[in-house]
C-alpha cells in the first residue's frame, strides 16, 4: 500500500487544530486540583486539597498568586530551612494563555518581615513559611514605640510584656507576640495567621499600653488563642503528612552535604590561616600533585568513614556533577570567608565609632600588580587598641588625588563612615605626607580631625640613615661592613670557612654577617652587632683565606684589603659606638612597633634616646677604652698630620701658627661629635610630629591653671566639638583627676581608659572617655601595614602567580586575621 503524503496546506489544518486542543487543555490539571470554593476567611489546617513536591530551589509562580490564593498548598519550605519547595507552572483558571514565563521572586516582597504589612487573607504557602520561618519578636526596637500620654503620664511599651509571669516567679517569653516598628504596635502572629475572628492582636495591632498586659493575659487564655497553637504545633510535625517520605529524603540529603561542608570548609579555613596554596597542577582527587586542599581531604578521610565515603563516590565526577570540592567552590566558600571576616571588622568598628586608618603606600606582587594595604585602627569596648586589616587594593597611580580616592572609595563600599576617621599614618613619602599636596592634605579636606602622625619606626629608620651618611668616615664604615658580607657571600667555600671560625667560640649569640637594608628597620643593628660579637672570628676566617693556597689571588687581596680595615683603630671605635647607638635604636623602634603604644609612649620614648645620644657625646673616652679591648694589637688612630699642607695666609689673619689635629682629634671633631649632633638633631625634629598632635590632649597632664592646659582646651574645642560637650570638660577633666590621684591611676591615657571602664563610670565621665578613645585610636606606627606586605609575598608566590585580584584580597585577609577567623560563625 502506497503511503499519500499530506500537501502542506493539509499539514497546516492538521497543526491548527492540535493547537486549539492543547489550547483546550490548559490548566486542566490545575482546575482538578483547585479546591472547588474559596473562603473569605483564608485556609485552614484541615482543606483537603493535593500537593506537589519537588527539590526545585526556586519558585516559578507569581508573587501576586502566591501572597494571596488560599487554593494553593505546599509543605515547601520557602525560606530555604527545612524540606522541599514546590515549582509548578500553575495557570490562572480564567486566563486564556496561562502562564509561561518564569517569575523572579522578591522573597522580602512575598514573605514581610514587618508584620504589619501580612496581608488579610494569606496563602497557605505563606502560613508554611511562617509555621517554619516564625517572625522575629523585635523586642530590641520597641523603644521607638509611639508613646501615649495622659494628663501627665507618659506611657510606652515595656519589655516585660513580652514575658508572661508564672507563679514561681519563673519569666517565659511569649513567643507569639511581636512587634512591628512600622505601626508602633504588637501582634500575635499565630492568630493571624490562622484565627478567623477580627481582633486588634491580629488586624490593626494593639497599642493600649495601659491594659496591656490584661489584654496579653486574656488572649492567651482564650480559647481561639489555643486553638491556633494547637494548629501551629500540628503543621509543624513532618509525620502524618502526604510528603513525609519526600521531607525525610531531603532532610537526609541536606544533613549529608551539611556535614560534607562542615568538613570542606574546616580544611579551607585551615589552608587558609596558614597561607597555603590549594591547588596543584590537576584537581583529581587520590592523583599525585593534586595540591593541599585535596590532599588534606585526603589525609581526613583515613581517619573519616564519611569522608571516605564521598571522596569514593563523588571523588572524580566529572563535569556537571556536585562534589563541592572543585576549585571553584573552594573560591567561593574564600571568598564568604572573607567577606565575614571584614563585616566582623565592620561591626566592631562601628561600635567603636572612631577610627584611624594605615596606609603604607604599595608594593608590586610577583606578578608586578601595585598592591596596597588598608589597615583600620580602633578601641574595644574594654579599652584595647586593635589594628585591623581590610584587604588589598591595585592601584596604578601613586599620586595623592589617586590614592585618597581608592581610599575614601573602599571605606565608603564597607560601609565606614570618613568622618568619624581621627587619625591617619603613613611612611614619610612625600606624596603621603605632603603637607599642602600629599594623602594626608586630601584626607584632612573631608575630616579636618583625622590627625596625621608619620611612622615613629620609619622615622627613626630615616634617623639612622641620615647619620649613617652624614660624614665621610661613617660612610665608609658602613661601606666596609657591607663589603664583608659580600665577600663571604659570594662563596659557600668562604662562609663555610667563616662558619667553622664562628664555631671556635663558646660564645653562642654569634652570627654570620648580614647585610645592609635601607628599608629593613632592624637591619643595620643585626649587622653591626654580628660583627661585634665576632670581631676575632671574622678576622681569623679573612686570614685562614688569604694563607689558602688553592683560592684565586683576587680573593686573596680581597681578604687581605678586608683585613687590613677591620685591623684599623677607627673600624674597632665605630664597631662600639654605633653597636649601642643602633642596639638602643632598634629596641626603641620594636617597642614603637607594638600595638598599644601611643603618643605619649612615643614622645617618651624620642625623648630618652635623644637623652641617650646627649650623654654618649661626652663618653668618647669609654668608647675607646672598649674599643682598646676590641682591638688590643693596634690603639692608635690614624695620623693625618703627618704630611699637612701649608696653607696661604691672608692680610687680615693673625701671625699665630695654624693649629694641627692629632688623628684622635681629627677623628672627634670631624667624625664622632658629626654623627652625635646629626642624630641629636634629627631625633629631634621627627618628635616634633608626635607632640605636635599630644599636644592636643595636655588637658590630662596638666594643672587647670596652666597656660598648656587652656591652649589644649581651644584644640579640643576646634577638632572636637562634635565629640564632646567642651562646656562641661573643664570641671568633669578637674574632677577626674581628684579621683586618679585617690586611686593611684597614672597620668597616661592608657590606665585612665583602663580605670573608666573597669569601674563602671563611663556615664560619670562620658567627655573624657570618648577623648581618651580617640586618643588611643591615633596609631604611632604602621608596623601592621609592613607585616601585611610579608603575608602578600606568602600568599601569591611564583608558583600562584595567577591569583586573581579578589582571592589575593581574601587570602590575604583571612591570613593575617585568623583570630577572627576562628571565632566567626560557623
Amino acid at each position: 500500500m502506497n503511503y499519500q503524503h499530506l500537501s502542506g496546506s493539509e499539514k497546516r489544518k492538521r497543526r491548527k487544530v492540535q493547537e486549539l486542543e492543547r489550547e483546550k487543555q490548559k490548566g486542566a490539571m490545575l482546575s482538578f486540583l483547585h479546591s472547588s470554593q474559596t473562603r473569605e476567611d483564608g485556609p485552614s489546617s484541615n482543606d483537603n486539597v493535593v500537593v506537589f513536591a519537588s527539590t526545585s530551589t526556586e519558585l516559578d509562580t507569581p508573587l501576586a498568586l502566591l501572597a494571596t490564593s488560599p487554593q494553593i498548598l505546599t509543605s515547601a519550605d520557602l525560606g530555604g530551612t527545612t524540606s522541599t519547595t514546590m515549582a509548578p507552572i500553575l495557570t490562572d483558571s480564567n486566563s486564556k494563555d496561562g502562564i509561561e514565563e518564569d517569575v523572579t521572586i522578591d522573597r522580602s516582597a512575598l514573605f514581610p518581615a514587618d508584620i504589619a504589612d501580612w496581608p488579610e487573607q494569606v496563602s497557605l504557602i505563606f502560613e508554611e513559611h511562617f509555621i517554619n520561618n516564625p517572625p522575629e519578636s523585635n523586642i530590641d526596637q520597641i523603644s521607638g514605640c509611639v508613646k501615649q500620654v495622659e494628663k501627665t503620664k507618659v506611657r510606652k511599651l515595656q519589655s516585660s510584656s513580652f514575658y508572661k509571669v508564672k507563679v514561681n516567679g519563673e519569666k517565659v517569653l511569649r513567643e507569639w507576640l511581636v512587634y512591628s516598628p512600622q505601626t508602633g504596635s504588637v501582634y500575635c502572629y499565630v492568630c493571624k495567621l490562622f484565627s478567623k475572628k477580627i481582633s486588634n492582636l491580629t488586624v490593626n495591632g494593639y497599642k493600649d499600653w495601659k491594659n496591656i498586659n490584661e489584654a496579653l493575659k486574656s488572649h492567651e487564655s482564650s480559647s481561639e488563642h489555643i486553638t491556633c497553637i494547637g494548629t501551629l504545633v500540628t503543621r509543624r510535625r513532618v509525620e502524618g503528612r502526604i510528603d513525609t517520605d519526600i521531607e525525610n529524603v531531603y532532610l537526609q540529603e541536606k544533613e549529608y552535604w551539611r556535614a560534607l561542608l562542615q568538613r570542606v570548609v574546616a580544611t579551607i579555613k585551615f589552608l587558609a590561616k596558614n597561607g597555603l596554596a590549594f591547588y596543584g597542577s590537576t584537581t583529581k582527587i587520590f592523583a599525585k600533585g593534586n595540591g593541599n586542599f585535596l590532599s588534606a581531604l585526603e589525609y581526613l578521610s583515613e581517619f573519616d568513614p564519611f569522608l571516605a565515603n564521598h571522596l569514593k563516590r563523588y571523588g572524580n565526577p566529572g563535569s556537571g556533577h556536585v562534589n563541592y570540592i572543585s576549585p571553584s567552590t573552594c573560591n567561593e566558600f574564600i571568598a564568604l570567608l572573607a567577606d565575614a571576616v571584614k563585616k566582623f571588622i565592620v561591626s566592631e568598628l562601628q561600635t567603636a565609632k572612631y577610627f584611624s586608618i594605615i596606609i603604607v603606600d604599595s608594593t608590586p606582587d610577583i606578578s608586578y600588580v601595585d598592591q596596597m594595604s588598608i589597615i583600620v585602627r580602633y578601641v574595644l569596648p574594654d579599652g584595647r587598641p586593635v589594628e585591623r586589616f581590610l584587604g588589598f587594593v591595585q592601584i596604578t597611580s601613586h599620586t595623592a588625588e589617586n590614592l585618597a580616592h581608592v581610599i575614601l572609595g573602599q571605606l565608603e563600599d564597607l560601609g565606614i563612615d570618613i568622618n568619624y576617621c581621627r587619625g591617619q599614618s603613613y611612611d614619610n613619602a612625600s606624596n603621603m605626607s605632603g603637607r599642602y599636596n600629599g594623602l594626608q592634605a586630601k584626607i584632612k579636606t573631608v575630616t579636618n580631625s583625622a590627625h596625621f602622625v608619620p611612622c615613629s619606626s620609619h622615622s627613626l629608620n630615616l634617623v639612622s640613615n641620615s647619620a649613617a651618611e652624614c660624614c665621610l668616615q661613617a660612610a665608609i664604615y658602613f661601606e666596609n661592613v657591607q663589603s664583608l658580607y659580600n665577600f663571604f657571600s659570594v662563596s659557600t667555600y668562604r662562609w663555610s670557612i667563616l662558619q667553622k671560625n664562628l664555631a671556635t667560640s663558646n660564645n653562642p649569640k654569634l652570627t654570620v654577617v648580614k647585610r645592609l637594608c635601607d628599608t629593613r628597620w632592624s637591619a643595620r643593628a643585626d649587622a653591626i652587632k654580628s660583627i661585634a660579637l665576632g670581631f676575632d672570628q671574622i678576622k681569623m676566617a679573612l686570614q685562614e683565606l688569604d694563607d689558602d693556597s688553592k683560592q684565586k689571588r683576587c680573593t686573596a687581596v680581597e681578604a687581605i684589603d678586608l683585613l687590613k680595615k677591620m685591623n684599623t683603630f677607627e673600624f674597632a671605635f665605630m664597631t662600639i659606638f654605633w653597636k649601642k647607638i643602633l642596639d638602643r635604636t632598634n629596641a626603641t623602634s620594636k617597642s614603637l612597633q607594638e600595638m598599644t603604644g601611643s603618643l605619649t609612649v612615643a614622645c617618651s620614648l624620642y625623648d630618652s634616646l635623644v637623652k641617650f645620644v646627649e650623654n654618649l657625646r661626652n663618653q668618647s673616652d669609654d668608647i675607646e677604652s672598649e674599643a682598646k679591648q676590641l682591638q688590643p694589637n693596634n690603639q692608635h688612630y690614624a695620623d693625618f698630620a703627618s704630611r699637612s699642607r701649608k696653607r696661604k695666609k691672608f692680610a687680615d689673619e693673625g701671625l699665630g701658627e695654624e693649629v694641627l689635629l692629632t688623628g684622635r682629634e681629627n677623628f672627634k671633631i670631624n667624625t664622632f661629635i658629626p654623627i652625635c649632633d646629626k642624630l641629636i638633631r634629627e631625633l629631634k625634629k621627627r618628635m616634633e610630629s608626635y607632640s605636635s598632635v599630644n599636644d592636643i590632649f595636655n588637658i590630662f597632664f596638666t594643672d587647670s591653671s596652666d597656660k598648656v592646659f587652656q591652649t589644649s582646651l581651644k584644640n579640643i574645642e576646634k577638632f572636637y566639638a562634635k565629640d564632646i560637650n567642651i562646656m562641661e570638660l573643664p570641671d568633669e577633666i578637674e574632677q577626674f583627676k581628684q579621683l586618679c590621684k585617690g586611686n593611684n591611676v597614672a597620668k597616661n591615657p592608657e590606665d585612665m581608659l583602663e580605670f573608666i571602664i573597669n569601674s563602671n563610670i563611663v556615664s560619670t565621665f562620658c567627655n573624657i572617655e570618648i577623648l581618651l578613645r580617640i586618643y588611643r585610636s591615633i596609631p604611632i606606627s604602621n608596623a601592621s601595614g609592613e607585616r601585611s606586605f610579608s603575608t602578600l609575598k606568602r600568599v601569591k608566590t611564583y608558583l600562584r602567580n595567577c591569583l586573581n585580584q579578589d582571592n589575593t584580597s581574601s587570602l590575604a585577609v583571612l591570613n593575617v586575621e585568623s583570630d577572627i577567623l576562628n571565632v566567626i560563625d560557623k
